[in-house]
């Protein structure tokens, strides 16, 4: 026969095992965007509008529009020069997700162009992701991972690169969905693009990571076409 004193004490048992996982998976920050427009309008900035969930305000380049219509919004650029999207990594993030859908627009005929996502503190506009890394994508579905050691390097004609491939079912007239992920107790990165594995645990303890920001960016990029479709980044103490 069970008596009460018993089932109290398997009670507290389980509550004290499973309290740690529940505290660990609520845990996690998340801060994402679908870029929808009901509270914002086409052909707006994106620049200093609040992100859907995560109670952040994005920075932005000028250049960076909303666009679309009601829940059907995406990001677009306004001219072909160099961008960039972040919002601030909240601070003692042990592992800091990053995943954006993004278009890259056909070549340039008289430069290269790509779009990115990234890891880092570089200048707001900045291309590659000074003082981090970036996973680029550019219009024939190849890729590249990269470390950014100057912030100030806007060509990367510095950068150090970790890995290139080709892109796991890659439509050049949709979405790529790119995902980069920076633990900073190991120290490495991991990437993902189309739901597949590109990399795993490369490391980069040989060089500095300062993961102030996260976000999408790129160059050349075709005016007024679908850039970026949806944001996610979650950060794990």
């Amino acid at each position: 026969m069970t008596t009460p004193t018993s089932s109290l004490w398997r009670y507290a048992v389980v509550a004290a095992t499973c309290l740690p996982l529940l505290m660990t998976a609520q845990a996690d920050t998340e801060i994402s965007d679908q870029f929808g427009l009901k509270d914002r309008g086409a052909g707006f900035p994106l620049n200093r509008t609040a992100t859907e969930t995560g109670d952040t305000l994005w920075e932005a380049s000028k250049t960076v529009l909303l666009n679309g219509a009601k829940d059907a919004g995406y990001i677009a650029v306004g001219e072909p020069a160099p961008f960039s999207a972040r919002v601030p990594v909240p601070g003692g993030a042990k592992v800091i997700t990053v995943e954006v859908s993004l278009h890259v627009a056909p070549a340039s005929p008289d430069k290269p162009n790509w779009l990115a996502i990234g890891i880092g503190n570089p200048p707001l506009g900045s291309p590659p992701w000074g003082g981090g890394v970036y996973l680029r994508v550019d219009p024939s579905g190849r890729f590249g991972v990269a470390y950014s050691g100057d912030p100030n390097d806007w060509t990367s004609t510095n950068v150090i690169s970790l890995k290139s491939g080709t892109v796991p079912e890659f439509d050049p007239d949709g979405l790529t969905k790119l995902k980069l992920e920076y633990n900073s107790e190991t120290q490495t990165i991991s990437g993902w693009a189309n739901g597949e594995s590109i990399f795993q645990d490369i490391s980069v303890k040989d060089h500095q990571i300062d993961p102030a920001f996260a976000g999408f960016s790129g160059f050349g990029q075709q005016p007024n076409i679908k850039t970026a479709g949806a944001f996610l980044l979650t950060v794990s103490p």
